[in-house]
Parts: C-alpha cells; sequence; structure tokens
C-alpha cells in the first residue's frame, strides 16, 4: 500500500490556507516525509503521524520553504522529554546539501540535535537509481535552483504504487522523462496559484 499525505501545498508566499511543501508518503513499512517546510513538525502531528517514527526525509532542493522544518524536526528529536526517537534518521537531499546546509545547521546547533541514541545520515543524490525495503527511487535534476532533484518512489512489483514528486521546476525533459506512467504526480510548488 502507498499512501500520501499532503501536509502543506503552499509556497514561501504567507497564506493562511495554505502552509510551505511539506508531504508524507507511506510505501508499507516505510515512512518518509518530503519537503519539511516551515511549520512541518507541527502539521505531521495534527494529522496523528508520529514524528518519531520516520524512515528518511527527503529535500527536494535547499530553499527554505522546502527545508526548513528539519531544524526543529531535529532539535525535537533530540529534546522531547518523553519522546524515544525509534528509528536513526536518513535524509536524502541534493549534492551540495550537507555541505552548504546540513553542516551549517551542526556548527550551529550541534549539541542541540546531535545524539548518542541515533544516527542521521546524509545521502546526497542527483540523477540516480538505488532500491531499498522494496522501494526503488529514482532521482533526476530540475530546472529550478542549483541541486534541485525529482523524486521518484515505486514499490518494486506492485502495480499502480508509483508516486513522482517534482518539487518547483520549470520544464525540462528530465521532468517529462521521470514522470512517464507514474501512478500519481505532484509538480511544481513554486507559485501561488
Amino acid at each position: 500500500m502507498m499512501e500520501l499525505t499532503l501536509l502543506g501545498t503552499g509556497t514561501c508566499a504567507p497564506n493562511p490556507a495554505r502552509t510551505p511543501a511539506c508531504y508524507f508518503l507511506s510505501i508499507g513499512p516505510t515512512r518518509i516525509i518530503i519537503d519539511p517546510g516551515p511549520g512541518a513538525i507541527n502539521r505531521i502531528v495534527a494529522e496523528g503521524i508520529d514524528p518519531y517514527d520516520i524512515d528518511s526525509i527527503f529535500i527536494s532542493h535547499h530553499h527554505p520553504d522546502h527545508c526548513a522544518d528539519l531544524i526543529p524536526f531535529l532539535f525535537s528529536y533530540r529534546h522531547c522529554l518523553g519522546f524515544e526517537p525509534k528509528k536513526d534518521i536518513t535524509i536524502v537531499a541534493p549534492e551540495g546539501f550537507k555541505e552548504k546546509v546540513f553542516d551549517g545547521l551542526i556548527d550551529i546547533w550541534g549539541e542541540f540535535l546531535l545524539s548518542e541514541n541515533y544516527t542521521i545520515t546524509v545521502d546526497e543524490v542527483m540523477d540516480e537509481t538505488w532500491e531499498k525495503a522494496g522501494i526503488r527511487y529514482t532521482t533526476a535534476p530540475m530546472l529550478h535552483s542549483a541541486n534541485a532533484v525529482e523524486y521518484r518512489f515505486e514499490k518494486i512489483g506492485a502495480a499502480g504504487l508509483t508516486f513522482t514528486y517534482s518539487g518547483d521546476t520549470g520544464y525540462c525533459e528530465e521532468l517529462i522523462e521521470l514522470s512517464k506512467g507514474a501512478d500519481t504526480l505532484l509538480i511544481e510548488c513554486s507559485l501561488p496559484d
């Protein structure tokens, strides 16, 4: 089974009805947060999703409206009393994310984000395919900012279970190619309408 929950469908433009990007994707037992924009952690909890039972966080590009809540997510993971992390966290993001974003966060707030009780791994991707836990992941570069990527999630051996997410992008051939045959396509998140 694959289930997508839209937690934020807005942009960086302030709008009380639509908050910035954030999506929860459940593929069997695998639980994924995609683009944790501002306010994501509260929206995750409001939907009844356990934020301490997440396998991966996928980030499409480095802009804050797609990754700003990574800070409160990791901070709460480390410091909320009564909550125990259930899993190590893998962050999947475009090339350059570790050096330009994650390492900077650790330089500033490292002692508040890191713990001996769990591991945070950053895997950088651009144009590749890999398989893990019965899911095939494919990425392609998008036409937005430097190092923006599209993600394709496929449940191996299960018809009708392919989801593709473009993040912010303009038209490009990679978008068309990676989107072909997707059962669900979530596309273009950069303009308010």
